[in-house]
C-alpha cells in the first residue's frame, strides 16, 4: 500500500520528485497508527544514510527519477533523495504526533526549499571539482 501510494505520487504529480515527500507527510496524517508502526519503532533499523533511500522497494525508480530531473549522478541523486527524505520524514513525524500542524503549501515550501538547496549545494561541489 504504502510503496503503491508513493510510486504513484511520483508519476501523476506536477511536483515531480517533491510529490514523494508530500505523499510521505500526507500517509502519516492519515494512517497515523500504521506510519508510527513502520517507520517510528526499532522496526526501522538502517546502518547508513544510505541505507535509508536504498532499501525500500523500487528506490532504484526513484533514484533514477532524480537522476533524470536533475542532470546529477545516481550517487549525488541517492544524497539529493536521503535529505529530501529526512526533511519530510521529521515533518510526518510531527504530524503523527499532533505535535504541529503545517498547512499543505507550508510543507512543499519547506521541501522544495531543502531540495533546492541540497541540488544547489551538489552541483557547486561537482563543478568545484572540475
Amino acid at each position: 500500500m504504502f510503496n503503491t501510494t508513493r510510486l504513484e505520487s511520483l508519476g501523476n504529480s506536477k511536483e515531480g520528485f517533491l510529490a514523494l515527500g508530500l505523499a510521505y507527510i500526507n500517509f502519516a496524517k492519515t494512517e497515523t497508527n500504521l506510519f508510527r508502526m513502520l517507520f517510528m519503532t526499532n522496526m526501522f533499523n538502517q546502518g547508513s544514510l544510505t541505507d535509508i533511500t536504498g532499501a525500500t522497494t523500487d528506490d532504484d525508480v526513484v533514484i533514477a527519477v532524480i537522476c533524470q530531473a536533475t542532470g546529477l549522478s545516481a550517487s549525488k541523486a541517492q544524497e539529493l533523495y536521503t535529505g529530501v527524505w529526512f526533511t519530510a520524514h521529521g515533518i510526518a513525524s510531527l504530524v503523527s504526533t499532533n505535535s504541529c500542524t503545517l498547512t499543505d503549501e507550508e510543507i512543499k515550501k519547506v521541501l522544495k526549499n531543502v531540495f533546492v538547496g541540497i541540488l544547489r549545494s551538489l552541483k557547486e561541489n561537482e563543478e568545484n571539482k572540475s
